[in-house]
């Protein structure tokens, strides 16, 4: 069976997605430079998460939507979840993004070594810098929304009749990849999968979309409550580099902060066994169906994969996350040259 069409349908996808990231990127940066050459270090802390955010809100989402919209959609029946396997799902959400996290910190602190850069997680400094009102307004409320209608309905809905696994997968790699560093892409990617399936299981989004503000507000709010005025990145790398005499002196510096990270750590622990019994006890359910019409292993491999818009994408994000891994980004590089 000659899948061409598929390719092309992804190939308008990748570039979409890639045009509007590209867009986003040059106007931030370029913008930034002209704004900080009026009126240097305007644009900084809350103002500039604001302004980087209200451009990708206004230009970078809705360019990939005028580039995709022509693709046919498909209506993925309606179903309610229901309160009880809703709290289930959202458990297990939140139990396999902190396995996926962890994972994405041991991988990173290896690469870290490698580098020589150490532990990189751009997210953790900029979040840890902004006031409550914006973390809430960005973090916990517009990022989810955005994002789930973005890389889950409006991804979803177009890919959905060449096979639900695919869908799935195409969502959380290409919304693993949009986070532009590793440490994010490894939960992203987990988070992206497994949102897809919920979406494909019962076509509302909503229901994406609580689970998504509920976990960035739990990843955001403890931070923003108890950790400022700790340097969250040299933890990490005291702990990751085995320097545990300079681990223990920092967090005697720091005994409050730490004493209710514990407490809150504790919490947080009982979320991770409860997800980790109802995984297990409701992992049979969590299982991508066959429909007339998926296309084979090798054609789903081949239409992702298989297509120009598809690679750049794929290269472009994976140039900006070695970028990240030595502590630099593309828009760093565009700013330099205006400033």
């Amino acid at each position: 069976m000659n899948n061409t069409q598929e390719k092309n349908v992804f190939s308008r996808i990748g570039l979409a997605y890639l045009l509007g990231a590209l867009a986003y990127y040059c106007l931030v940066s370029i913008g930034s430079a002209l704004i900080s050459r009026i009126n240097p270090g305007i644009l900084v802390g809350n103002a500039s998460l604001l302004f980087s955010y209200a451009v990708l809100l206004l230009l970078g989402y809705p360019l990939m939507y005028l580039i995709v919209k022509a693709i046919p959609v498909t209506e993925i029946p309606k179903k309610k979840l229901g309160f009880g396997m809703a709290v289930v799902a959202w458990f297990c959400a939140y139990f396999l993004m902190v396995v996926c996290n962890l994972l994405g910190l041991v991988i990173n602190a290896q690469l870290g070594k490698i580098t020589g850069q150490g532990l990189q997680n751009p997210i953790t400094s900029v979040i840890g810098d902004l006031d409550l009102w914006v973390q809430l307004l960005i973090v916990v409320v517009c990022a989810p929304i955005a994002e789930e209608l973005v890389f889950r309905k409006m991804l979803v809905d177009r890919v959905y009749k060449y096979g639900e696994l695919l869908a799935a997968l195409t969502s959380g790699l290409m919304f693993g990849l949009f986070h532009g560093n590793f440490q994010q892409f490894v939960y992203a990617f987990g988070l992206g999968v497994f949102f897809a399936f919920i979406y494909i299981r019962t076509g509302k989004i909503i229901y994406t979309i609580v689970f998504h503000m509920i976990i960035n507000f739990m990843g955001t709010m403890p931070m923003n409550l108890f950790m400022k005025g700790i340097d969250i990145q040299k933890v990490q790398q005291y702990i990751f580099t085995g320097q545990i005499d300079e681990y223990m002196a920092y967090v005697q510096e720091h005994m409050t902060q730490f004493a209710m990270i514990g407490l809150y750590g504790m919490m947080m622990i009982i979320v991770l066994i409860v997800g980790l019994v109802l995984v297990i006890v409701f992992a049979k359910k969590f299982k991508f169906q066959s429909h007339e019409g998926d296309l084979s292993a090798k054609q789903a491999w081949s239409s992702l994969f298989g297509n120009v818009g598809m690679i750049l994408f794929a290269i472009w994000w994976i140039f900006n996350i070695v970028l990240a891994q030595f502590g630099t980004s593309f828009s760093d590089l565009i700013y330099k040259l205006f400033v």
